[in-house]
């Protein structure tokens, strides 16, 4: 069976692991103020344009305009997916990853709990975000409409972005996300509450 990644890894590896380290065995990188830079390792370039934020623990490129975590980069770097990101920084950091489902004894209780309420809160930010846009295009949203086009945002962009308006009501958003079904728990849990 293969290599089942539990939450609990990939926390250790957030714990443990540190991007300019793992930046700095694919470029030199240097400390200028609060972040670090390098010449970007996706393009070639002479001036480094790559930053990387420690405390975070993020990167983005002036250049290039790519941009991501710790798991992202090494993806991006040894060409794989998230799982082989993880089992590559696993590796790197001493960390090891059961064998198979049931020696991870991570499919149930707890971890299913909290794999459960992420993937709810997902859908629940999702559906706020269409509430929120919704709201723009009704009648009490005219005055954020104007001053969207104030500021030179044109209907696409909005869109794009989706953008929208918090009508003056403290409980509009929960009343909503009750009619759908999602629970206070998870309205206090996704910061909407």
């Amino acid at each position: 069976m293969g290599k089942y990644i539990t939450d609990e890894v990939i926390d250790e590896i957030r714990r443990k692991a540190d991007i300019v380290e793992i930046a700095g065995t694919f470029t030199a990188v240097t400390k200028r103020g609060a972040d670090y830079w390098a010449c970007c390792p996706f393009h070639q370039e002479k001036t480094p344009s790559f930053k990387l934020n420690q405390e975070r623990q993020v990167y983005y490129c002036f250049g290039c305009k790519k941009s991501g975590n710790l798991f992202r980069f090494v993806q991006e770097m040894v060409n794989t997916d998230f799982h082989g990101a993880v089992e590559w920084l696993a590796n790197r950091l001493g960390i090891i990853i059961p064998e198979g489902r049931k020696n991870a004894g991570e499919d149930s209780g707890e971890a299913a709990r909290r794999r459960t309420m992420r993937e709810d809160g997902r859908r629940l930010l999702q559906e706020a975000a269409a509430f929120f846009q919704h709201c723009l295009q009704q009648p009490e949203g005219v005055s954020a409409q104007q001053y969207l086009q104030e500021r030179g945002l044109d209907w696409p962009t909005v869109e794009k972005f989706r953008l929208g308006y918090a009508p003056d009501s403290w409980d509009a958003l929960g009343n909503y996300a009750f009619q759908k079904g999602f629970s206070q728990e998870l309205l206090v849990h996704t910061g909407l509450s």
